[in-house]
């Protein structure tokens, strides 16, 4: 099966050098989603996010509900689309509304996020999550959508599902 959508990542930064390059590039997309509902009103943020993606990659930067609108239309077929989201709830809409994710991939996340870093479990050195976050991942886990830790392409990926005791 061809997958218009190439990976869904979990990255509380969004569109930053791994993902704009090394991941675009690796992945050989020539469209990025972000779906964040925050982001998509942060006009400095979009811009600054379109700065960072590579020339002949567009960036569409939108709402999570719209998200799932923009990957269930079928003109989206001919696309090969990366998709990045703030945190694992908006992983977990995008898996509970749009058929055919291929894998969740977590890279960088919850060291820069809200809240008391004590507060959160490590289960990676760029990977922290509260209780809540962690049952959403399971929930994630549970979908049966692959659902792998890799900060870059070139590190070795790992199965979340192993990290989480």
């Amino acid at each position: 099966m061809i997958f218009l959508i190439k990976l869904v990542r979990v990255d509380e930064r969004l569109v930053h050098g791994q993902v704009a390059v090394s991941w675009t590039k690796f992945l050989g997309v020539n469209r990025i989603i972000v779906a964040d509902d925050e982001a998509s009103e942060n006009e400095t943020q979009k811009i600054a996010m379109n700065m960072a993606v590579p020339e002949g990659t567009k960036l569409s930067v939108v709402p999570v509900e719209k998200a799932v609108s923009l990957l269930n239309d079928p003109r989206a077929a001919k696309l090969s689309i990366f998709v990045v989201v703030r945190n694992p709830e908006n992983a977990l809409t995008l898996i509970n509304n749009v058929k055919d994710i291929p894998k969740i991939n977590f890279g960088n996340y919850g060291r820069m996020s809200e809240g008391d870093s004590s507060d959160k479990i490590k289960l990676e050195a760029n990977l922290y999550v509260t209780d809540a976050e962690l049952e959403t991942i399971k929930e994630i886990i549970g979908t049966n959508v692959p659902t792998k830790y890799q900060t870059v392409p070139s590190e070795k990926e790992f199965d979340l599902k192993s990290m989480i005791k």
